[in-house]
């Protein structure tokens, strides 16, 4: 079992037919719980919101939770890579594929050092990373590994591709990777972001993954049926949203997922590609 949340027709589709209900009839659960959820509040409380979508869910469903869940992963990539193996940040860098082999003919690699940190070379010459007033060095640090216990390699992606073109992080991943412009800027390579950006496509990739393998940012001490409810809850906070008018809904809750930092995502989870033109984003 899978919800469908490629789109809010999908979403309704998929937790209706869970309750064994019509979408009318599930609309009217959802605004039953906001009901809830607003009563003597100030403002809309989740929390009690999701308690009550978790008493409807007990009531009505008889059938087994999403095993399975969609997975949105926004990235540009080189034409002709766009089946590959979608790496985490540390196999990315310092194995053989081919935005490493970009990075090479421009004279930039990477090795891996001591701590699980990633050393950055360009010409051959291991970059320092210890000034820690540049904002580029902020973000280079954090992304490959000198802030140990707080390392973030992860392969991630979106839960929801209904307003996806809305958010803002779709809007700044459109030229090249993040880590790519603070390396053209730290290093003052000039053209890096225009070549690469000139040789790729930027795709929405969706993958189809069993929900045990991703972890909720910011929730990643989920049980297996913790995430099930957790997806539940959130789609039907989504089509909540829908409620009302739509025409100025944005994207800023959308739930993060991803993978464990030395996780990959294989093609065999991969149900399509889309590439997405600028003309998309709103």
């Amino acid at each position: 079992m899978i919800i469908d949340t490629t789109s809010r027709d999908g979403m309704e589709k998929s937790l209706a037919y869970l309750m064994n209900i019509s979408v009318p009839e599930l609309y009217q659960f959802i605004e039953a719980a906001a009901d809830l959820a607003k009563e003597g509040q100030w403002c809309f409380n989740q929390d009690l919101f999701d308690k009550a979508m978790e008493e409807f869910y007990s009531n009505m469903i008889e059938q087994e939770l999403p095993n399975e869940i969609l997975f949105f992963h926004l990235s540009r990539r080189l034409k002709g890579s766009e089946n590959e193996v979608s790496y985490n940040l540390q196999e990315l860098l310092t194995s053989k594929n081919s935005f490493s082999e970009f990075l090479k003919a421009h004279q930039i690699t990477f090795k891996q050092g001591a701590e699980n940190k990633i050393i950055l070379y360009y010409r051959d010459r291991a970059i320092s990373l210890e000034n820690t007033m540049s904002t580029e060095v902020c973000y280079l640090r954090s992304r490959l590994g000198y802030n140990l216990g707080r390392e973030d390699f992860c392969f991630n992606g979106f839960a929801f591709r209904d307003l996806l073109m809305k958010n803002q992080y779709t809007r700044q991943l459109y030229y090249c990777p993040e880590i790519l412009e603070c390396i053209e800027r730290y290093l003052r390579i000039n053209g890096l972001v225009n070549d690469y950006s000139e040789k790729s496509n930027y795709i929405c990739f969706k993958y189809e993954f069993p929900i045990e393998r991703i972890i909720f940012d910011g929730k990643d001490d989920l049980t297996v049926a913790g995430k099930q409810l957790n997806l539940l809850y959130q789609v039907a906070y989504r089509l909540y949203q829908y409620t009302g008018d739509s025409r100025f809904l944005i994207d800023d809750d959308n739930p993060i997922l991803r993978l464990k930092d030395n996780d990959n995502a294989s093609v065999d989870y991969l149900v399509s590609t889309e590439i997405i033109t600028s003309d998309m984003i709103e």
